[in-house]
């Protein structure tokens, strides 16, 4: 596991195995990230799992979203729960 110094990680979050975090990204509490490769200033909300992912550049996971076996190369991506239970 590598985490960039810059990098803020609650200490409810539970990261690994093999993931690497990168400059000034933010995992909140209760974040799962599992087999992936989060890039520069992501945010990942609270309760989010992300597993054998590659998350781009300055995107946004949004509170409790799962992402699975995903490839997020664009800058500024976002990532919701929709009120119907959906993500977008």
């Amino acid at each position: 596991m590598l985490i960039h110094p810059s990098a803020k990680v609650s200490d409810s979050a539970l990261l690994g195995p093999d993931v690497v975090i990168g400059e000034n990204v933010v995992v909140q509490d209760g974040a799962r990230v599992i087999n992936s490769a989060i890039m520069k200033g992501v945010t990942i909300g609270k309760s989010a799992f992300i597993e054998g992912s590659i998350i781009g550049w300055h995107s946004k996971i949004g509170n409790w979203v799962s992402v699975y076996s995903v490839l997020m190369t664009g800058e500024d991506r976002r990532h919701q729960r929709s009120r119907r239970g959906r993500v977008s």
